[in-house]
């Protein structure tokens, strides 16, 4: 094995090769043209334009709760309503019931009363003979035949002097009346003056119903 030594005034100057230092073709690149500067400058906002900026989304703001507070101030509004109508629906139909439950009673009450006091039909009969006071002739009273013995029991002398005469009528229920005169009638039954009440409440109960 042999080697050759080259003398230090036989070498030439070189130069230290880096890699990348020549392109493809053996040339070097030229050098990178550093970015052109920016043709404006970043213009930060003004005081004023914020405060502007500010207020602006500030209104926006305002007006979308605005809007949406009118929005469910209405839907609140409806739900009132309809709440208070539900109510007075409630109140109409619960006072319905009770006055329908209060006549049923009263008739109940009076049947009963009629049968354990049947005297109460005298005032009924006062009442029909006064308003026909005037009466001379074809005076007749119609009573139910179970009230036939009471009014002539506590009426009977009235009744002779008047002209009045007494027939028993089993349409009629016990309790009411019915007068007849050349002047006129008076229908003082019981259902009569049923209907005459009830028709002052708004009602058209019949007093069989």
């Amino acid at each position: 094995m042999s080697s050759r030594f080259i003398p230090k005034d036989q070498t030439t100057d070189f130069k230290r090769w880096e890699i990348g230092s020549f392109d493809s073709s053996g040339k070097r690149p030229a050098p990178a043209t550093p970015p052109p500067p920016p043709s404006e400058e970043i213009k930060l906002p003004t005081a004023a334009e914020l405060e502007a900026i500010q207020q602006q989304a500030y209104q926006e703001g305002y007006q979308a709760g605005l809007k949406q507070a009118q929005m469910e101030g209405e839907q609140l509004r409806k739900l009132s309503l309809s709440f208070t109508q539900s109510i007075n629906e409630i109140e109409k139909s619960v006072a319905e019931e009770l006055l329908t439950l209060s006549l049923n009673i009263a008739k109940q009450v009076l049947r009963e009363a009629l049968a354990v006091k049947p005297e109460l039909v005298l005032p009924v009969v006062r009442e029909a003979l006064h308003s026909l006071s005037e009466a001379q002739q074809n005076n007749i009273l119609r009573l139910n035949p179970a009230d036939v013995e009471v009014v002539t029991r506590h009426l009977g002398d009235e009744l002779n002097v008047d002209g009045w005469r007494i027939i028993a009528d089993e349409q009629i229920e016990a309790g009411g009346c019915r007068v007849e005169s050349a002047n006129g009638e008076v229908n003082a039954t019981l259902a009569t003056r049923w209907q005459r009440i009830i028709s002052t409440l708004g009602r058209d109960d019949g007093w069989l119903s």
